[in-house]
């Protein structure tokens, strides 16, 4: 849609102001009372009829857009002009033109609309109406209601910017809630469903193992972990975090160790510092997606979780002592990368002989 585009001024829903401002083109009638006696029959149905289709002129430029709009105008500069011919009340009307004109049209073509209708009044003065308060009242309602216009315009062009940039910031700020939320899902699901099968592979081999017992325990964990995944989904769709990040960190320390994992929990966050509930669900989350990969990945037997604060910064480190093997970097890097940079921090991965750390920073932020 052009810039320019301006929608019509009315509407049944829309601003009823402008049938009001036909109350101004009764003074169209006002000479007809020193004329009366002057006046043929024929004279009286020509000024009544002449008005019927003035308004039929301008409730169709009211309905019209600013693609539609010229043929109303011009038609009613026409019918303004014949009418001088009889009386000299059109000068109350020649101005509802330059108010269309000056609302639908940029400034360049509306003060060519403004000049065309001055042009007919200056040739219907010249022609048919020699009486210069005729052409001194049609140049002030034409040039008043084209000013006015101007400004109407104006106003609504900025209501309707305003309107735009709230649509598109409603837009950004529905499709940062459907990425976090989509972040959220996949570094949940991603870290219960890596142990689900982690503990599914177990029983298997327990199973065939023929070591029932512990078979079974294993797939009661597995259906532990699955009403936990429910759980966590329904926190995370709902933004509600119960347990808290120190319940959290225990929790991922004993998966990692079900895991076989040696694993150091260093936690110097939860219970030294009042965390934000979008600082607390973030450094949770990528715990879980930390360890998730680590799950999936590596081949170490040792692991370290840190937490602690550096400044103005809140640091995270998830390291093991898998090998060197090359890591790609796929939705669960990205997604960590991603929720880093939004909380204000980054996030650097090393992987050497010695294994892989991940290094996640994130802007602190705390209650008072």
């Amino acid at each position: 849609m052009s810039p320019h585009y301006m929608p019509a001024l009315f509407s049944p829903n829309g601003n009823r102001w402008n049938l009001v401002s036909l109350l101004f083109s009764l003074f169209y009638f006002l000479p007809i009372f020193f004329m009366a006696e002057t006046l043929h029959t024929w004279q009286w149905a020509y000024i009544f009829i002449a008005y019927v289709i003035f308004l039929t002129l301008y409730l169709w430029g009211l309905k019209s857009d600013s693609n539609r709009a010229l043929p109303p105008i011009l038609a009613i500069l026409a019918l303004c002009y014949a009418i001088t011919y009889i009386t000299p009340g059109s000068n109350a009307l020649f101005g509802f033109a330059t108010f269309l004109g000056g609302y639908y049209f940029p400034l360049k073509r509306a003060f060519l609309i403004l000049g065309l209708a001055l042009v007919v009044e200056l040739v219907a003065f010249t022609w048919l109406n020699h009486n210069i308060m005729f052409l001194g009242i049609a140049t002030f309602l034409s040039v008043s209601l084209f000013i006015s216009a101007i400004f109407l315009r104006q106003d609504l062009q900025h209501r309707f910017a305003e309107e735009r940039d709230q649509r598109h910031i409603q837009q950004l700020a529905t499709i940062a809630e459907r990425e976090r939320i989509g972040r959220d899902l996949h570094d949940l699901l991603g870290h219960s469903l890596s142990g689900v099968a982690l503990k599914a592979e177990l029983a298997e081999k327990l199973i065939s193992a023929n070591e029932y017992q512990s078979a079974a325990k294993e797939i009661a964990a597995v259906a532990e972990l699955a009403r936990s995944a429910l759980t966590n989904v329904r926190e995370s769709v709902s933004g509600l975090k119960q347990k808290g990040l120190g319940a959290e960190l225990n929790k991922l320390c004993q998966q990692l160790h079900s895991a076989g994992f040696e694993t150091l929990c260093d936690d110097k966050l939860s219970g030294h510092y009042s965390l934000s509930a979008e600082v607390e669900s973030s450094i949770i989350l990528l715990l879980k997606e930390a360890c998730t990969n680590m799950l999936r990945h590596s081949n170490g037997n040792r692991a370290q979780l840190q937490l602690q604060k550096n400044q103005n910064m809140f640091l995270i480190t998830v390291w093991d002592n898998g090998g060197s093997s090359k890591i790609e970097t796929g939705n669960g890097i990205q997604g960590m990368e991603e929720r880093c940079r939004d909380m204000g921090g980054q996030l650097t991965l090393q992987n050497d002989d010695e294994g892989t750390l991940l290094s996640m920073t994130i802007l602190g932020t705390q209650h008072d």
